[in-house]
């Protein structure tokens, strides 16, 4: 039985601490780091997860099975993090933290030895992508999603998605190429 069937099962007994249960151990995991993957930050990411979860809490009575399970929540994740990102507290806040040039140096404190060079250059090129592009890429890439799910999750059409990543793919050869010496 598919995590949609048994999830559609609870749903249907009424069940529905269940289901959600159900869904946030299966689909949990994935979802999180989707959303850091996304945000490029762990407390962004905290804050959409806690969106996320709440917002399956109160949704998944309603799903009836239209698109799939794994689909729906990626979807709900995806506006849990714009719901994250525009939220006017949060970029308030923002300002008075750290500059971006320090964010980017703490985030690559890492050993260098520990990574290859090209992973190093696909690591910064990624960095530079908008959420919306790195959205994109770990449906597509990361989490192996078709265009039909990459694009329900993001609410846009097939190929409007295809499109946008061969955009962002070209960004990233472009990035990883660096300056071209004349």
């Amino acid at each position: 039985m598919t995590l949609e069937q048994r999830v559609l099962e609870h749903l249907q007994r009424g069940a529905v601490e269940s289901a959600c249960t159900l869904v946030l151990r299966e689909l949990g995991p994935g979802l999180r780091g989707y959303l850091e993957s996304v945000l490029r930050d762990g407390r962004l990411a905290d804050e959409a997860w806690a969106q996320a979860s709440g917002d399956v809490w109160r949704g998944l009575p309603a799903y009836r099975g239209g698109s799939t399970l794994k689909t729906y929540v990626y979807r709900i994740g995806w506006h849990a993090s714009l719901k994250v990102l525009r939220d006017p507290y949060r970029r308030r806040r923002a300002s008075l933290s750290q500059a971006p040039e320090q964010a980017v140096v703490a985030r690559s404190e890492t050993a260098l030895h520990l990574r290859s060079d090209v992973k190093a250059k696909v690591r910064a090129a990624r960095e530079q992508l908008t959420v919306a592009e790195q959205a994109l890429l770990v449906l597509r890439v990361d989490r192996g999603m078709s265009w039909d799910e990459v694009a329900a999750s993001l609410g846009t059409a097939p190929a409007a998605a295809r499109k946008r990543f061969e955009r962002v793919k070209a960004k990233l050869r472009c990035v990883i190429a660096g300056p071209r010496r004349g």
